[in-house]
């Protein structure tokens, strides 16, 4: 359960700064829109950029 201070963070306009790992292993940090989707925190980008790329390498 998100606690209620993240919650009224994430139901405004909210800005972080995401960092991942590229393939050579050099940092990625982007600023990213995030918010709260039921109980989860949701990052928003589209599925082909290199965030997104980053986030899914291993999953599944």
């Amino acid at each position: 359960m998100l606690d209620a201070d993240v919650r009224r963070v994430l139901d405004g306009a909210s800005i972080a700064h995401l960092a991942t790992v590229l393939p050579d292993g050099s940092p990625h940090s982007t600023p990213i829109y995030v918010g709260a989707h039921g109980e989860r925190i949701v990052f928003f980008t589209g599925p082909g950029v290199r965030k997104a790329r980053n986030l899914t390498v291993g999953v599944g």
